[in-house]
């Protein structure tokens, strides 16, 4: 009989690879946060959500930074939709989690999916009622779980404090544990923006038009096929919800004449105006105006992104760089990846430079600076597990007191 038995240690080249591929997988599962999704058959509704996800967990395993940089800018433009909404009707009470289900494109008005500057000027003008906050119904719809979020962070707090403790004593560390380490503080940084942020949504809420309003387009309209084929949440009149049992908690108003006019200060991204979604009926969405003050806003914001990228980038190219002396299976590869590591910190910047500098016309120049940037990554990324095939001996040594914490 025997009492307490201290694990090994030592570790395998299959606990190393366990380790790091598992965090890897947590991150990028609890990280993506697709918009409400319209499938184009009911019958691969699950296959091309699937597929929008796999392409979603390809763009952050080459290029996490992007997923940050588009994190932080949906968390601005929310913060925004936000603003103004409560700006314009207190009783509605939006939380960024409404914010956020209307940046996902989860309305649909008079058969279009209206995004969420649309759904502003459509209760300015009085077209549908104010719509209320309803974060209790979002966060039901939602898929996010509390527990997968509870085990990335452990995995992750884990990893890292297992790659410093083996610094501080003097032990050698794989590049994929290198690697991993990087990968998840960005996916995990990316995650905090979208901490509010609803999580597989495949329902829309139809708007209801005013009786007025629906009366002068002849009729309430329709729905049109592609957004028929998911189910939908409607949202009616305080009348129609007066005896109703749901949870949604629905506190209808009606808006006031004077909002009709007051669009000016309402902040929108220019671009997402100048594209329309087809209508099967004649009924108008009203266009909000932009003011100078909200043309001024969306360039800081633009700044503000690009900063992210820009700094998120480099530094990501930077941690690769710490792996420079590392010992390597050959010397082919380790000056492989000692010039993608400097390629890292370089190209995406200069990329993003270009981009700003040509307004978005690429060149052949910045063609080959972000193919360059994207084969650099996937070079990192296939040496980081190839290299597990020869490593020095004291990379299987483990620190004791590491293994006491929780962990995959």
């Amino acid at each position: 009989m025997r009492g307490f038995v201290a694990g090994p240690s030592t570790r395998g080249t299959l606990d190393i690879l366990w380790a790091c591929v598992s965090t890897i997988i947590i991150c990028t599962w609890t990280s993506i946060h697709p918009d409400v999704h319209t499938p184009k058959s009911l019958r691969h509704a699950d296959q091309e959500v699937l597929l929008s996800k796999a392409m979603l967990a390809l763009v952050m395993l080459i290029t996490p930074e992007v997923i940050l940089a588009i994190a932080v800018s949906e968390f601005l433009e929310v913060h925004n939709v936000v603003r103004d909404v409560n700006a314009a009707f207190p009783a509605c009470a939006w939380t960024l989690t409404d914010g956020y289900f209307a940046v996902m494109n989860g309305y649909v008005y008079d058969g279009q999916v209206v995004d969420a500057t649309r759904v502003l000027a459509l209760m300015r003008s009085g077209a549908i009622d104010p719509v209320p906050s309803d974060v209790q119904a979002l966060w039901d719809r939602s898929k996010a779980d509390a527990l997968a979020k509870f085990i990335a962070c452990v995995q992750v707090v884990w990893l890292m404090v297992q790659c410093l403790a083996r610094t501080v004593e003097g032990l050698p560390m794989s590049t994929l544990e290198l690697g991993t380490v990087g990968y998840a503080f960005i996916t995990v940084a990316a995650y905090g923006f979208q901490w509010h942020k609803p999580k597989d949504i495949r329902t829309y809420t139809v708007l209801q038009p005013k009786a007025g309003a629906a009366a002068s387009a002849g009729a309430i309209p329709s729905v049109r096929s592609a957004v028929e084929l998911t189910p939908l949440t409607t949202t009616n009149n305080a009348e129609d919800h007066a005896g109703s049992t749901s949870g949604s908690h629905e506190c209808i108003i009606r808006a006031e004449e004077d909002h009709a006019n007051d669009r000016n200060n309402e902040l929108v991204d220019l671009e997402r105006q100048r594209s329309t979604i087809p209508n099967d009926s004649n009924t108008p969405i009203p266009a909000p105006n932009i003011s100078w003050a909200a043309a001024l806003s969306i360039e800081y914001e633009r700044t503000i992104v690009y900063l992210v990228f820009a700094v998120a980038s480099p530094v990501y190219g930077i941690w690769h760089c710490l792996a420079w002396n590392f010992a390597f299976p050959s010397r082919a590869e380790m000056w492989l990846w000692r010039i993608d590591s400097v390629v890292c910190v370089t190209a995406g910047t200069v990329s993003l430079v270009l981009i700003w500098y040509y307004n978005r016309n690429l060149t052949a120049w910045l063609m080959l600076l972000l193919f360059a940037h994207i084969a650099t990554r996937l070079i990192i990324l296939v040496e980081m597990f190839i290299g597990l095939r020869s490593l020095p001996a004291g990379v299987f040594q483990t620190v004791r007191w590491t293994t006491l914490i929780p962990h995959i």
